[in-house]
């Protein structure tokens, strides 16, 4: 499973449901990813962006919901991971910052957009260890910097012995 996100150098990942930026191409790139795949999301995040889907399979996770057209519905992370493990399709991660929190010790993979603005917002993404992951590629933007991170192995390199540094991403451009 990967996860994928586009955040602020401050970790913000939304404002009242909604991204608090436009970046037509950053959204793009999301939607080119997931292009074929499963994706897991909560239902705000389907409310914002569900009509938009790319993906072959979206199972989104709600507790108030029992259906929703061109989703499946599940009532927990673990029941959304069982139907998207069944349907034999890449899995990713869409958000939001509850279904990240509960689901960012499981992936493989992290597929993270650092916006290179600030934003204000009230939803976050969840901290994570850096050490435990190692940065395979990056990818700078115009307004954005893609970044694909790895899981590292149980008892890998630290970054003093070759791992990737801790990113900090480009605050302008």
């Amino acid at each position: 499973m990967i996860i994928v996100a586009a955040m602020t150098g401050d970790r913000v990942i939304g404002k009242r449901g909604r991204l608090p930026w436009n970046i037509p191409e950053e959204y793009q790139h999301f939607l080119s990813l997931i292009r074929g795949a499963t994706v897991i999301m909560g239902r705000r995040s389907y409310e914002a962006f569900g009509d938009d889907c790319t993906c072959r399979h979206l199972v989104v996770v709600s507790r108030s919901l029992s259906r929703l057209s061109g989703a499946t519905v599940c009532h927990s992370i673990d029941e959304a991971i069982r139907v998207a493990n069944d349907l034999g399709q890449p899995i990713y991660i869409a958000g939001g910052s509850t279904v990240y929190a509960q689901t960012i010790d499981l992936v493989s993979d992290l597929y993270l957009s650092y916006i290179y603005k600030s934003y204000a917002g009230d939803s976050l993404f969840p901290v994570f260890d850096q050490s435990q992951w190692n940065v395979v590629r990056r990818e700078p933007h115009k307004e954005f910097e893609f970044v694909v991170y790895a899981r590292r192995a149980t008892g890998g390199s630290s970054p003093a012995e070759g791992g990737a540094p801790e990113h900090t991403p480009h605050q302008t451009r």
